[in-house]
């Protein structure tokens, strides 16, 4: 911040000009009082002390431009003071005077215009308590100290544009009956408004606070703008309440913003808005809010127990998106990058959609968001925890869902999941179980609940996620529990005609049923687990294949070694003669079974190769059989269209749409 230089043009009163020379031609600038032809600070004795005897409490001051010495100044307030020692002024203008040393206006009274444009407060600037009831400006003046305003009223118009405040401002309990002014303003301490009432429409845009700032327990009850302001370190609305419109348009934060508790009730205009820490918004409610963003957040953007009231749509670009509890009593719309979602507790009272955005946002007046997020970061959304959540109003589109926790939610079956939104995929390939059993997993869809829950098993292979945030507090997810939430979100997919990933969740159902030993019985964990080997739940259509055709394979070589007889059918017919009468009878002769060295050739393989795959085909065969291949043949019978049968049924279920 830099101090005003002395202006080398003339004043618009009639000044002082003691000290001009040809180096500075006005020389002092401070205005003639009264009848005498030097400033308030020029004075002799004898004419200063007659000037002073001649005001009384509630008359007018005119020091322009002058310098006012702490003893001076004291002297002056001696002089407009009434008998309670109150200065008491009706117009007080002391445009570009300056003051060395602290400065007591506290209490005091300003019936008409207060006037301190371009004024230099070297000191301390106590204005607390005191009564502006005319118009009030301080525009472009420097407090290299502290200024303070604490419980100040101001019934006009009050001016702060284009101040610098060197040193603390304080504002904590001031009532600004008209609009008040501070576009442009400087602070380059800490800055309070806590408890402060604007009454009227009050401007603070391209503001800049480079140290703390606190809106605490606000009521601004007008139009509120706060576009352009810029703020290095924390700025903190908790409590805040803005009755209209409020515009935070191109609002750049360099610290956390803090906008606690605060209470919405017109419309909040947060377009281009930069936060590069937190942007807090916890227990706050948004009465006629329609559209926050675009915004670009850094840190989190935290919406926990906030309460909105009108449909809205979200457009932000953040590293965290927190609604923990959230209320959303209509529509809502989030077009989100980058960010990770928690919407554990949330209450969706209407249809709530969550989707990535693959372009940076557009602003209405042109040209899109800068963001500087690092280049390694991925635009995909991640959905963290649905804990508590209604879902039956949710729609969840091109996000991740891989470490998304469901246990708990409400009416999964009712969620809708579009676009190329993913969930945790299992370990895939050659695994190992128990650490030495060699095992072949196939990738497939599943939740994190399911990693969490097989990770800490211990004897499944390695791949599985742990559950990183796990407390103590946590209830672990069972197998009960992990069937219950699969079957709704098959069902949501099936729904939504996507019988793939509605597959692979099915799989996971049944998984969890196969390895749930506290509910069922062991003949039915027993079927499950043959359900499982056979076929994969008839979703593995290799395995199953695999069986089918191993089955035909060892038929085969049944056939060959004890199925087919190496002699021909032939009748053998007999007969008996008794008293006169002749009596025949045919039979088939026994089948025999060729030498050992001859079962092995290739009329015979073809031979029970056809057989096997007639058999297999549910078909009829007219080979004659031995009681070792009538077996053989009706095993395959039973077990081959079986297996062709979940075979096809997996090749469907990864094909269907």
């Amino acid at each position: 911040m830099t101090a005003h230089a002395a202006s080398p043009t003339r004043p618009e009163w009639q000044h002082c000009g003691d000290g001009a020379d040809e180096s500075n031609a006005v020389g002092c600038r401070g205005v003639r009082v009264s009848s005498y032809e030097r400033c308030l600070a020029h004075l002799d004795d004898e004419d200063r002390q007659a000037y002073l005897s001649g005001l009384t409490s509630g008359g007018d001051a005119d020091h322009r431009g002058t310098q006012f010495s702490k003893t001076l100044f004291d002297d002056l307030l001696a002089a407009m003071s009434a008998s309670s020692g109150q200065a008491v002024f009706r117009k007080a203008l002391f445009d570009e005077a300056e003051f060395e040393g602290d400065v007591d206006l506290s209490r005091a009274i300003f019936h008409d215009e207060a006037a301190f444009r371009r004024a230099r407060f070297k000191g301390k600037a106590v204005f607390s308590e005191a009564e502006f009831r005319g118009i009030s400006s301080f525009r472009k003046a420097i407090f290299e100290s502290s200024a303070q305003f604490g419980s100040a009223e101001f019934a006009k118009p009050a001016r702060f544009g284009e101040v610098e405040f060197q040193g603390h401002a304080g504002f904590n309990g001031s009532k600004f009956s008209n609009v008040a002014r501070f576009e442009s303003a400087a602070f380059a301490d800490v800055a309070t408004f806590t408890r402060a009432v604007f009454a009227h429409n009050a401007r603070f845009d391209t503001a800049v606070f480079h140290r703390p700032t606190r809106f605490a327990e606000v009521a601004f009850k007008g139009e509120v703008d706060f576009s352009g302001v810029k703020s290095n370190h924390r700025i903190s609305f908790g409590g805040a309440n803005f009755a209209k419109d409020v515009r935070f348009v191109d609002f750049e934060s360099l610290a956390a913003a803090d906008f606690s508790s605060t209470s919405f009730s017109g419309d909040a205009n947060f377009e281009g808005a930069h936060f590069f820490s937190d942007a807090l918004f916890a227990k706050s409610s948004f009465e006629k809010l329609a559209h926050f963003g675009p915004v670009v957040v850094k840190g989190k953007v935290d919406l926990s127990f906030a309460v909105f009231r009108s449909p809205i749509t979200f457009e932000i670009s953040s590293a965290k998106l927190v609604c923990r509890r959230t209320r959303f009593d209509a529509t809502a719309t989030c077009r989100l990058r980058y960010s990770t979602v928690d919407l554990a507790g949330a209450v969706l009272g209407e249809p709530v959609s969550i989707s990535a955005a693959h372009t940076r946002f557009e602003k209405s007046s042109g040209g899109v968001m800068a963001e500087g997020f690092p280049s390694g970061w991925r635009e995909q959304v991640r959905i963290t925890s649905l804990r508590g959540v209604d879902a039956s109003h949710l729609v969840f589109t091109d996000v991740d869902l891989t470490n998304c926790r469901f246990s708990g939610a409400f009416n999964l079956d009712k969620l809708r999941i579009e676009g190329r939104s993913r969930f945790a995929a299992a370990p895939g390939g050659i695994r190992l179980r128990f650490g030495i059993v060699p095992y072949w997993w196939t990738r497939r869809n599943t939740i994190a609940e399911e990693h969490y829950w097989r990770s800490g098993l211990g004897s499944q292979p390695r791949g599985w996620m742990h559950n990183q945030s796990a407390s103590g507090a946590e209830r672990p997810v069972s197998p009960d529990d992990l069937a219950t939430i699969y079957r709704h979100l098959r069902k949501s997919l099936e729904d939504s005609k996507d019988e793939p990933g509605a597959a692979d969740f099915y799989y996971g159902e049944m998984e969890a049923r196969r390895n749930n030993k506290k509910k069922g019985s062991r003949s039915e964990r027993a079927l499950l687990s043959t359900y499982w080997a056979v076929s994969g739940y008839g979703l593995r259509a290799a395995r199953a294949f695999a069986w089918l055709t191993s089955i035909m394979v060892a038929a085969v070589i049944a056939m060959m070694l004890w199925g087919l007889p190496g002699n021909p059918p032939r009748q053998i017919t007999s007969g008996s003669y008794t008293a006169g009468s002749v009596s025949l009878s045919t039979s088939s002769e026994k089948p025999m079974l060729d030498k050992a060295t001859q079962r092995f050739t290739w009329r015979r393989l073809e031979r029970s190769s056809r057989v096997v795959a007639n058999a297999v085909a549910f078909r009829g065969s007219e080979q004659r059989l031995t009681s070792v291949g009538a077996v053989v043949e009706f095993i395959c019978r039973i077990f081959g269209p079986l297996l062709l049968a979940l075979s096809l049924l997996a090749i469907r279920g990864r094909v269907k749409r």
